[in-house]
């Protein structure tokens, strides 16, 4: 939480300088992972993205409450315990990525990594206890009125019960009106754990444009498989707060 404190101080400071994003929102998911009963997860993240030119800088961290067996990620945490409710903060990742453009600017790719900084209580299932790293690449495709996007991530764990080495996704959407995006997508994630198997999803979302400036995000995701999780919904709220954003 202090790495997103000094972030936001830099956010407020170089406004007039460099792109600077706020994202906020709630998410909601339910399964039961392969465990005996269901875990339910309740969290608010928040996001601070700063870009300047082709690079952007995101750090993310928020706050979750969880009520069952199993961690935010699907691990089984504490399968035996009678109380499994508990609640803090999450990790905060910092990811830093390039985007680059085809000659008429329809195609975009990117590239980029990134780590996690421990702030999660490991104890209670809302961190992985140490700093893992990854690397993704994504590209995307305008169509107009319709965009096309995928990516991959790769991440270099330390502790296999907590994360998904591998995971891939694609989306398409539509757009409707000047502001607003219908879209579905798909994703698929390795697993390694005790009792974990791949893990796939299906989900549905839209973007609307906000009369104030910003972008509201739904989606909903359906998963796929024993340890995907039976079902996750949410919104986050986009708001430029200056700059190039």
């Amino acid at each position: 939480m202090t790495t997103l404190v000094i972030v936001a101080a830099l956010a407020t400071v170089a406004c007039s300088e460099i792109g600077v994003e706020l994202v906020a929102g709630v998410d909601y998911s339910r399964g039961a992972y392969d465990l005996p009963r269901d875990t339910v997860v309740w969290s608010a993240p928040v996001s601070v993205l700063i870009d300047r030119g082709a690079w952007t800088v995101a750090v993310s961290g928020g706050y979750a409450v969880v009520d069952g067996p199993a961690t935010p990620g699907g691990a089984a945490f504490n399968p035996s315990a009678l109380t499994t409710r508990r609640r803090g903060l999450t990790d905060v990742t910092v990811d830093v990525w390039r985007t680059g453009r085809s000659r008429g600017g329809a195609t975009w790719y990117s590239l980029g990594g990134g780590f996690t900084l421990p702030v999660g209580d490991a104890a209670k299932g809302l961190g992985v206890g140490d700093s893992d790293q990854f690397v993704h690449a994504e590209a995307g495709r305008d169509l107009d009125p319709y965009y096309l996007a995928g990516g991959v991530t790769y991440r270099f764990i330390h502790d296999s019960a907590w994360r998904d080495p591998v995971g891939a996704w694609a989306t398409a959407h539509r757009r409707v009106g000047e502001r607003h995006i219908l879209g579905v997508g798909v994703d698929a994630s390795q697993r390694l754990g005790p009792g974990l198997s791949a893990s796939q999803g299906v989900s549905l979302y839209a973007g609307l444009g906000l009369d104030a400036g910003g972008e509201l995000n739904l989606y909903y995701r359906a998963g796929v498989g024993p340890s995907a999780g039976d079902r996750a919904l949410g919104f986050t709220i986009r708001k430029p707060l200056g700059g190039g954003r």
